[in-house]
């Protein structure tokens, strides 16, 4: 078959035929560190490349030469690595180094990958984010809970849940809940349910809607946002009322759905 009935383009069809290079670049952010393998061919024939990720969520790019224009490619999780959302993948075609397209690009895992000229496959839940438990830290005695938003990430809050326990020093307690971009309390979230003093209490702030009954055995419920979205210029706080030197915030635990924020 000529070169100029081809379906794809070749390096012969170029008036600059011999004066470019061709070549891939791979960005990637992620939360597991695995190797991705892409695979192709051009009109030289079959390629086989491997890209690393990293677990932090921060922009990894790679570059890779090719011999002619890429006639197909599909990047796949061969060793079944990650799971849906865990990562985002871009693959680039470039000219002498540079960017000129972008070919493909979304979340591989175990039971999807990416390919160009790009396929009709979806995720299991299109559009959805990598759901995250996350135990945060444990904050010192009369210390607040503090938690960041990850580096490069997007965070929807499911549901945080966290316990209180007071000390003996009579006061009326008050939990707030705050979402803050640097030092300015953006989103307050709080209830009518104060906490005394020498009491342990079970708090769980989830996005309820209207809350009939917020407090029983212990628990208190508190209402966030629905689908309200943080990303990295965030920190999850709590400014706890009247808090004693002696109160004890405990382990916290956050359920999240997260997505990358692609910069």
């Amino acid at each position: 078959m000529e070169d100029g009935k081809l379906p794809f383009l070749t390096r012969k069809q170029l008036a600059f035929e011999e004066g470019v290079t061709f070549g891939l670049n791979i960005t990637s952010q992620a939360r597991v560190g695995a190797k991705l393998t892409i695979r192709g061919f051009t009109k030289e024939g079959p390629f086989v490349l491997s890209h690393t990720t990293v677990n932090t969520g921060v922009i990894q790019s790679e570059d890779f030469r090719l011999p002619d224009v890429p006639i197909m490619i599909s990047v796949v999780d061969a060793s079944s690595s990650f799971l849906t959302g865990e990562n985002y993948i871009a693959v680039n075609l470039t000219l002498n180094g540079d960017i000129i397209s972008q070919l493909c690009s979304g979340s591989v895992s175990r039971a999807k990958n990416i390919s160009f000229p790009v396929n009709q496959s979806t995720e299991h839940r299109p559009g959805g984010g990598n759901l995250r438990f996350i135990i945060g830290t444990n904050p010192a005695a009369g210390a607040e809970i503090t938690q960041a938003v990850p580096t490069g990430a997007v965070w929807r809050i499911i549901a945080i849940n966290a316990t209180l326990v007071t000390n003996a020093n009579v006061a009326n307690r008050r939990v707030h809940l705050v979402l803050k971009n640097g030092a300015n309390g953006i989103v307050h979230c709080f209830n009518d349910v104060d906490q005394t003093a020498g009491t342990t209490k079970i708090y769980t702030f989830a996005p309820y809607g209207d809350i009939v009954d917020r407090e029983d055995n212990n628990k208190i419920l508190v209402n966030l946002p629905m689908g309200i979205l943080i990303d990295s210029d965030f920190t999850i706080v709590t400014e706890t009322t009247n808090i004693q030197a002696g109160d004890d915030w405990g382990v916290n635990w956050f359920l999240i759905e997260e997505w990358f924020k692609g910069g």
